[in-house]
């Protein structure tokens, strides 16, 4: 698009433009608004609450979009777009000529354009536009990448333009958040062959879906397209046109459905899917669509509403090795232990769930520890060989402790259970020996420290039996530091390691736990 053309013409719906400020916003209505003088340009604004109104104005409406997204504003507040080559020199070329403007631009035929505070646009004759293009050139030529986030950038400049620019053979693309609104320009990018990486996120289409068929993308390999307000389908028909695809993001989208084209056809060679913040509620929609992926190896379903998850069937995500869950609505354990079902799974993030919420921090790491045989890392963390073998003993005395209070059915509820027999025994001599034994009356060195930040008393060290209960130790750190018992948690900090034990049962005894001489009682209250 010629530089005179652009500066000519109005605003149309559907355009994307900027404030001064960089806030985004597309053009719903080009007109006069009763009651005011000359023409207005009435905008939805992508962040909620940055308008004033919903497209009404003194009871007219003049165009329909979310309240308080709308608002109307004069063109000359207004940033349009410009060209990605023309965005390459005001990157490059920025604080030459006129010491009072803002930016500098070209046009591409040689002028170059000021462009004010105001948004106003002014032909300036400067010198130095070789230097800035082999700045450019060499830029690109040593990185290959090129990063233009937040950029004004709405279309990409003539085919010479970019053939001169060495815009051709970068590998990765960043374009999210700039004023890019046609699926038509991003179909022009395929001209860059050794494209690997594009970044679209934040982007608003004019069009729900591209008109026409996309062309290939040869060499892609990671598309971004994040809080795009696209659907699944129109995700499919993208990533369609991207053979060698291998990461695809789609956080932010509220998508709920996964339906549409096969993704089993279109996604044969992703290993990444990154679907976090959306509002899948159900596993269900997941697996339906995606479970048949050969080499998905790393599901990103954070921030969704999904509560359950079932057993997969055998070849089911069968290259599934990292899920993440943090931030669902997941409250049984039986979740939990159908994570265990998946063959090559080893990473798993489930904080922000209710069910590990309920069950404590510490505490609900080592249960599902226990849970899931394969698990590497939990919520970040390595898992490492002395706290499976701790958790997994401390699960093993918990069924066997149900199972004498209710029954050997308890053991349906718990399937690891004789995979855990087999691996640490059946563990009937883990009841407390009577106070009289030796070891029962063996003492330990323990030192209390109470973790609370309004808590000034210094830590206490004690010789106690190893007999003695939770209940009891709750009532020596009521007297030691001024807790009331009902509120009191205690947690175990081994010497050597440092892992933490915490202690849930009141009639476990430290010997029945484990703990050796030299821990520390770690003392906080049940809301910390």
């Amino acid at each position: 698009m010629a530089e005179a053309a652009l500066l000519n013409q109005r605003f149309a719906l559907g355009d994307r433009v900027a404030d001064v400020e960089g806030h985004r916003a597309t053009v719903r209505y080009v007109g006069a608004v009763d009651g005011y003088p000359g023409e207005w340009v009435g905008l939805e604004w992508d962040a909620p609450g940055r308008g004033k109104h919903d497209g009404t104005v003194k009871g007219k409406r003049y165009f329909g979009c979310p309240e308080g997204q709308g608002s109307l504003a004069r063109e000359h507040k207004l940033k349009r777009g410009i060209s990605l080559v023309e965005a390459l020199r005001e990157k490059y070329g920025a604080g030459v000529g006129d010491a009072n403007s803002d930016t500098v631009a070209s046009a591409g035929s040689g002028d170059m354009f000021v462009t004010t505070s105001s948004g106003r646009r002014v032909q300036v004759e400067i010198v130095g536009m070789d230097f800035i293009e082999s700045e450019i050139q060499k830029q690109l030529d040593r990185l290959g990448k090129l990063y233009l986030p937040e950029s004004l950038v709405s279309y990409l400049g003539a085919d010479e333009e970019l053939r001169s620019s060495g815009l051709l053979d970068v590998t990765e693309v960043d374009l999210s958040g700039s004023l890019i609104s046609s699926w038509e320009e991003v179909a022009r990018l395929e001209q860059l062959r050794k494209l690997e990486l594009l970044n679209l996120s934040r982007l608003r289409f004019a069009s729900a879906a591209p008109s026409t068929c996309l062309p290939s993308f040869a060499s892609l390999r990671t598309l971004v397209l994040n809080a795009c307000k696209i659907s699944w389908d129109v995700a499919m028909e993208v990533a369609a046109a991207c053979p060698l695809l291998e990461a695809l993001h789609l956080c932010d989208n509220s998508l709920s459905k996964l339906q549409g084209p096969s993704a089993e056809f279109v996604l044969q060679r992703l290993q990444l899917l990154n679907l976090e913040d959306n509002d899948i509620n159900s596993w269900e929609e997941v697996a339906a669509t995606l479970k048949g992926l050969p080499k998905l190896e790393r599901l990103y379903l954070s921030g969704n509403t999904i509560d359950s998850i079932p057993a997969p069937g055998s070849a089911d995500f069968a290259s599934l090795r990292t899920l993440l869950l943090a931030r669902n609505r997941i409250n049984q354990w039986a979740a939990v232990d159908a994570l265990n079902k998946f063959a090559a799974l080893s990473e798993v993030r489930l904080g922000g769930n209710p069910l590990l919420q309920d069950a404590g921090e510490v505490g609900g790491r080592m249960t599902c520890i226990a849970r899931i045989g394969s698990l590497q890392v939990l919520n970040g963390s390595e898992v490492r060989d002395q706290e499976r073998q701790d958790a997994e003993i401390k699960y093993l005395k918990e069924i066997e402790q149900y199972k004498a209070d209710q029954g050997d059915s308890t053991i349906n509820m718990h399937p690891r259970y004789w995979e855990l027999v087999g691996k640490h025994g059946r563990l009937a001599s883990c009841q407390p020996l009577p106070k009289d034994t030796t070891l029962g009356n063996s003492l330990l060195v323990v030192t209390f420290r109470c973790t609370l930040e309004t808590c000034t008393k210094p830590p206490v060290t004690k010789k106690l039996p190893g007999s003695v209960s939770v209940s009891k130790l709750k009532v020596i750190c009521h007297k030691l530091f001024g807790i009331e018992i009902g509120t009191l948690s205690l947690a175990v900090q081994y010497p050597d390691c440092g892992h933490l034990l915490q202690l849930e049962h009141d009639n476990d005894s430290l010997q029945y736990v484990g703990v050796p001489t030299g821990s520390t009682l770690l003392v906080s209250t049940l809301s910390t």
